[in-house]
């Protein structure tokens, strides 16, 4: 809405509409007003479809630079530490170090950009996505260890990539297409790597 507030109706299968009806399954029929504090600027839905499904985890972006989440947290992406593989039917702040000015998502991992130019990264880990030195899927966020601030973060099918503020491109995660620039193939890259 023109004053910040959002709302939602619908499937609520996953708590995505994050109505606060305590109900996970089920539909609702007609708006209901979600209960986020500030003036939401941008909402990010990660849908990701299965055989015989789709799930959803949600995000509210807010004016204040933090983050909301709500939905399927199979993987913890939604970040909320304790209500990891729950399905989360109401927002709940993300708890991060400081106001964010972007945020990723893709295929149940979440990269968040901080003011101060670190970033921090959670949920699905399997192909090393969220460049923290290993493959153990993450809670909670995590800092990202690179050598200078992160001016734009981009993910793509389990890989990131980010322009530092020097200029330079790191990148890791899956690899399997030769999509992270190394000229080797099925090798995933668990650790942000400099693009020559």
């Amino acid at each position: 809405m023109k004053d910040g507030s959002l709302y939602a109706w619908g499937d609520n299968f996953d708590g995505q509409l994050g109505v606060d009806k305590n109900v996970i399954t089920g539909r609702v029929y007609t708006p209901v007003k979600v209960n986020i504090p500030g003036f939401v600027q941008d909402l990010y839905i990660d849908e990701i479809k299965g055989i015989d499904d789709s799930h959803y985890s949600v995000y509210a972006f807010t004016s204040d630079g933090s983050i909301y989440a709500w939905g399927d947290n199979f993987y913890g992406q939604l970040g909320l530490g304790s209500l990891f593989g729950t399905k989360v039917d109401k927002p709940f702040k993300i708890n991060l170090p400081g106001s964010i000015t972007a945020l990723e998502i893709n295929n149940y991992s979440a990269y968040a950009l901080m003011q101060d130019g670190s970033l921090y990264t959670w949920g699905n880990n399997d192909s090393g996505q969220l460049g923290l030195g290993d493959n153990e899927n993450k809670k909670e966020p995590v800092k990202v260890n690179l050598p200078a601030g992160v001016k734009e973060i981009t993910g793509g099918t389990n890989a990131a990539y980010a322009v530092l503020n020097d200029g330079s491109l790191y990148v890791w995660g899956a690899n399997n297409y030769g999509q992270l620039g190394f000229n080797i193939t099925d090798e995933f890259i668990n650790t942000p790597a400099k693009v020559d």
